[in-house]
């Protein structure tokens, strides 16, 4: 750098590199209007919703490289309740939260349903209760979404261990109940004719439960044992022809 006379002179090679790094800049501006139109004109549909995740290039240097870029659309499949694997995991759910309800309102305004003898048995089904009611919502979302294609966990498989867990606590908390009922009965003449009600109607319930995540639980497994056959012949089959 010199001064003469009260003016700035550049060096020889800084007017070179600012047309460069101006026309990087611009060509980057250009293709990513030329992405942002493309992407418009492929415009989804109001009913499916669009999740762009943007991970960077690793072989990018210096920033000179363009991201990559991976899309997971999540789209509502209604022609999935229709069948019977849908209408059994909405029922599941539907049984599970009446099931809930009828066992926190079992009390009566002189006596909480907490308070009642031997609640101990009661808070591990309200827990159960809740489990697999966000358990069996949670595989119903994935089914219906479409989501279960981003997880490497096959579907199959996943529902199956979902609803075998959920079929196993199904026993354990209506039964506990059912002995809280036996034990009333026997000795707490005291019990509201309306707590025995409720408390009937939830282990009721809960049983429901447990037969629906039973049948599901057998429907997935034979879905997933004829996956497995099919894809182990079709191994079988190519490393023949190899």
């Amino acid at each position: 750098m010199s001064r003469s006379e009260g003016q700035y002179t550049r060096p020889p090679g800084e007017d070179e590199a600012l047309r460069s790094k101006l026309a990087h800049e611009e060509a980057f501006d250009n293709d990513r209007d030329d992405d942002h139109e493309q992407m418009e004109s492929r415009r989804l549909p109001d009913s499916v919703a669009r999740f762009t995740v943007i991970q960077p290039d690793p072989s990018a240097r210096n920033g000179n490289a363009q991201p990559l870029k991976e899309a997971i659309i999540v789209t509502f499949d209604d022609k999935y309740l229709k069948t019977c694997g849908g209408v059994l995991r909405v029922i599941h759910v539907l049984c599970a939260v009446v099931s809930l309800l009828c066992l926190v309102t079992s009390g009566t305004k002189q006596q909480h349903f907490m308070e009642l003898p031997m609640h101990s048995e009661l808070r591990i089904f309200i827990f159960i209760a809740i489990l697999g009611f966000l358990s069996s919502l949670l595989v119903l979302i994935i089914n219906v979404t479409g989501l279960y294609k981003a997880f490497p966990l096959d579907r199959r498989l996943m529902d199956m261990i979902v609803y075998f867990i959920n079929s196993i606590l199904f026993i354990l908390g209506p039964s506990l109940v059912a002995q809280d009922i036996i034990r009333y009965h026997r000795y707490y003449p005291n019990i509201t004719h309306w707590t025995y009600q409720q408390l009937i109607a939830s282990v009721l319930l809960g049983y429901t439960c447990m037969l629906i995540a039973v049948s599901i639980t057998i429907i997935a497994f034979r879905k997933y044992k004829g996956y497995t056959l099919f894809n182990r012949r079709r191994l079988q089959g190519a490393s023949s022809l190899e």
